[in-house]
C-alpha cells in the first residue's frame, strides 16, 4: 500500500507539472499571433522608445488606432491592406502598408500597432506619435533575406 501511494503521489506530481507547463505556452493560433505581436512591440520600443507615442486611442471597425493630439490625427488600419493616414489642418497623407500579413493588428499598451505572422520573415510595426506616425519593419531572423521577396517588397513600401 505504502508503493500505491508513492506511485501516486509521483503521477500526480507528474500531472500537476504537466498541466502547469502545458498552461504556460500558448495553443491556439490566436494566442500565438497575439505572442508575437507582443514580442514584436516590446523589441520595437525598446529601440524607439516610448516618450513620443500617444498611448489612448480609439478605434472602429476599419482602425486598430485613432489618435487625436494638438498637430493633428493619425488613423492605423486593422490590417496591412489599409493605409495609415495623418493629416493636420488642411494637409492629409496616407501611406501604404507592405502586405505581409492577413492577420488583424494587435495593439499593445504602449499604443505600437503590430501586424505579426509566424509564416512571414518579418513584422510590421506602426507607432502614433504626438507628431504624426512612426512605421517599422521587425526582421525575425538572419535568413529572413532567403524568403520568397515579401521583405523585399515591405521595405520598398516602407522608403
Amino acid at each position: 500500500m505504502l508503493v500505491v501511494r508513492n506511485t501516486g503521489s509521483i503521477i500526480a506530481a507528474a500531472l500537476a507539472t504537466t498541466m502547469t507547463l502545458t498552461v504556460a505556452y500558448p495553443t491556439s493560433a490566436a494566442a500565438l499571433d497575439a505572442a508575437d505581436a507582443s514580442a514584436t512591440a516590446a523589441s520595437v520600443t525598446a529601440v524607439t522608445g516610448t516618450r513620443d507615442l500617444v498611448r489612448s486611442a480609439t478605434a472602429d471597425s476599419n482602425s486598430a488606432a485613432i489618435v487625436t493630439t494638438r498637430a493633428g490625427s493619425v488613423d492605423i488600419p486593422t490590417s496591412t491592406r489599409g493605409q495609415v493616414s495623418t493629416s493636420a489642418g488642411q494637409f492629409e497623407v496616407s501611406v501604404g502598408l507592405p502586405d505581409l500579413t492577413e492577420k488583424p493588428a494587435v495593439r499593445d499598451a504602449s499604443g505600437t500597432v503590430v501586424y505579426a505572422d509566424r509564416s512571414q520573415p518579418a513584422d510590421v510595426a506602426v507607432q502614433p506619435l504626438t507628431s504624426g506616425f512612426r512605421a517599422l519593419v521587425s526582421i525575425k531572423d538572419a535568413n529572413a533575406h532567403a524568403s520568397t521577396g515579401s521583405l523585399l517588397t515591405a521595405l520598398r513600401v516602407l522608403v
